[in-house]
């Protein structure tokens, strides 16, 4: 590969982070929209991961990572993960 080349590729490979970056910089700078209420009877269930970026705290949990969601009597609801 000619000096050139490489150049021109480096040049692209920089350009292409930097749009990326401004992407995501514009992606969280909005608010987050709130609901006005949740219905969790809706909610309540089994959930499950379909994907999962690394957290070094949870490095034992590579897989079959799942949530259960139960209403409690209060209004509560009341979570277990496996």
């Amino acid at each position: 590969m000619t000096f050139t080349r490489m150049k021109s590729l480096l040049v692209f490979s920089i350009s292409c982070l930097l749009s990326l970056n401004l992407s995501a910089q514009n992606l969280t700078a909005k608010e987050p929209i709130t609901v006005p209420s949740v219905d969790f009877s809706r909610y309540a269930g089994t959930w499950c991961e379909t994907a999962r970026l690394p957290n070094p705290c949870q490095d034992k949990c590579v897989g079959d990572v799942r949530a259960r969601y139960t209403l409690r009597d209060d209004g509560t609801i009341n979570v277990v993960n496996r």
